[in-house]
């Protein structure tokens, strides 16, 4: 019934319209009945007029009577054209791919932003020393400047209370020391405002510069209270991927994260299958692979959702493939060492499927260690066999012998090279007798490692290293006498480096 209208009104409009037999409902809701029918074959085409009808009247709602041998109405069943749960009245939107990015703002949380994390305040900088008192100082923005009124204020508040303040704030209930943070109630002269209210009112005054400077002091970032880091809106974490036996094999039940508009038991929550999003970004990329992997595409999908699993899972081998499986898909980018960006970067590239394509790479085995030369080769070579060409500047001799051609630029370095001094196979630079290169690549050559020993002091070995580098470094003999701090300094490569080393 529209806030406008009285249910006369409206009883009036629908028997205009054929309706009669209509019953009032709570909530300013009226049930109409569409039709009374016998369940039998020759009534379907009726059967389901009637039912197109009383969905479209309803918006989306209708209710059957089942009715006995007495024509007595049983208990109804409620149907639903959309996502919604006849019987709680839920409603759910229908699902878009915004609703599950947090850079989207259908999808991102109203209170972060979508960034998981909220400014607030660093308790542990407001009280930083535990074993002051709250009269020795224990609030430290109440302690000086104009913020003193405010540690007068406690200590008068407190010796009402009875609230001790020689004592130690470690030593305090967890009671008092609420009540010190959080107050009784408003800033008004007659009761204690709480060092939170504190804080809220320097907010309504950071307009002015000395305001921003104290409050950039006591900052700090909190997980979102709304979604509790998960950085999406309750509604996206409503759907879940997986069966419950895929749920457990790759996440324990007390594990998963359970958003805080769940008021269900804990035993219904727990037997729920499948995980939410939020669960799926914090999963390691192996268990991610693993759950993926035994997934079906959804009912009704078609080919549609059979090649978005496809490409999902190719996502996640290449990212395993080169030996990032510890990582999580939630991990900021900011946090990634130098290899493991390389990594990502390569696995881009190769998700990407372009062939006729010339990748130039700078250097891919940066910040890499030995180990995992292996995989970042065979990623190369998976671009190149897709059809693709790689123009690979190293100085690796793992990557220089794995590739097709090697170009050789010198003689020398700098404003003494230039020049192309081989172009070929890299077993034919082997065989080369005139290339510098392929005299340190063979291993025929290695580089001169030279001593200067200075005389020692009573507590440091001071080591100056020409031609030094971390290869053979490790196979100096020092000749040093054990538990003495060595300090290395030496050469490597064309940069200083500065090494200390606890023989």
């Amino acid at each position: 019934i529209p806030d406008n209208f009285s249910a006369t009104e409206i009883k009036s409009l629908l028997s205009q319209q054929g309706y009669t037999r209509v019953q009032e409902r709570d909530e300013g809701l009226l049930e109409v009945v569409q039709d009374r029918l016998r369940l039998d074959p020759e009534r379907r085409d009726r059967l389901l007029e009637a039912l197109e009808t009383a969905l479209d009247k309803g918006r989306g709602r209708v209710t059957v009577y089942p009715l006995n041998d007495r024509r007595e109405p049983l208990e109804p069943l409620r149907f639903s054209a959309d996502l919604h749960c006849p019987d709680c009245d839920i409603h759910y939107k229908d699902p878009l791919p915004n609703h599950f990015s947090f850079n989207s703002p259908l999808g991102a949380c109203d209170h972060c932003r979508g960034f998981g994390r909220v400014m607030g305040v660093d308790w542990d900088l407001v009280i930083p020393d535990p074993s002051k008192s709250l009269g020795g100082g224990a609030v430290r923005p109440f302690q000086g400047g104009r913020s003193r009124e405010c540690q007068e204020d406690l200590l008068r508040f407190a010796a009402r209370r009875g609230i001790p303040t020689d004592r130690p704030w470690r030593e305090l209930e967890e009671t008092t020391r609420r009540w010190v943070i959080e107050g009784e109630g408003e800033w008004n002269g007659h009761q204690w405002y709480g060092v939170r209210r504190f804080f809220e009112f320097l907010e309504s005054k950071s307009y002015k510069m000395h305001i921003r400077v104290l409050l950039s002091k006591y900052r700090a970032y909190n997980p979102c209270p709304a979604c509790d880091g998960a950085r999406l809106k309750e509604s996206a974490l409503d759907f879940r991927l997986g069966s419950r036996e895929d749920a457990e094999r790759v996440l324990e039940a007390e594990r998963r994260f359970r958003p805080k508009a769940v008021r269900m038991t804990r035993a219904a929550w727990l037997a729920l299958p499948g995980l939410n999003i939020h669960d799926l970004m914090r999963l390691p990329l192996e268990r991610l692979r693993a759950l993926i992997e035994s997934v079906e595409p959804p009912g009704g999908s078609g080919q549609a959702g059979a090649l978005l699993l496809d490409e999902i899972r190719s996502r996640l081998r290449y990212l395993c493939d080169v030996g990032l499986g510890y990582l999580s898909l939630d991990r900021q980018s900011r946090t990634l060492s130098g290899g493991e960006v390389q990594r990502i970067n390569l696995t881009t590239a190769l998700g990407t499927s372009l062939v006729n394509t010339l990748f130039v790479l700078d250097e891919p085995s940066i910040g890499l260690h030995p180990g995992d030369l292996a995989r970042i080769i065979a990623v190369l070579h998976r671009l190149r066999d897709s059809g693709n060409s790689l123009l690979v500047v190293e100085h690796d001799p793992q990557v220089m012998l794995a590739a097709d051609r090697i170009l050789d630029i010198g003689p020398g370095p700098g404003e003494r090279g230039g020049q192309i001094t081989f172009f070929g196979t890299p077993q034919q630079l082997l065989r080369d007798p005139a290339s510098l290169t392929a005299e340190y690549l063979s291993g025929r050559r290695r580089a001169a490692l030279v001593i200067e020993r200075d005389a020692p002091d009573a507590q440091t070995d001071w080591l100056r290293l020409h031609g030094a580098s971390a290869h053979n470094l490790r196979e100096v003999d020092m000749n040093l006498p054990l538990n003495r701090l060595v300090c290395v300094t030496g050469v490597s490569g064309s940069g200083k480096s500065t090494l200390v080393q606890d023989v």
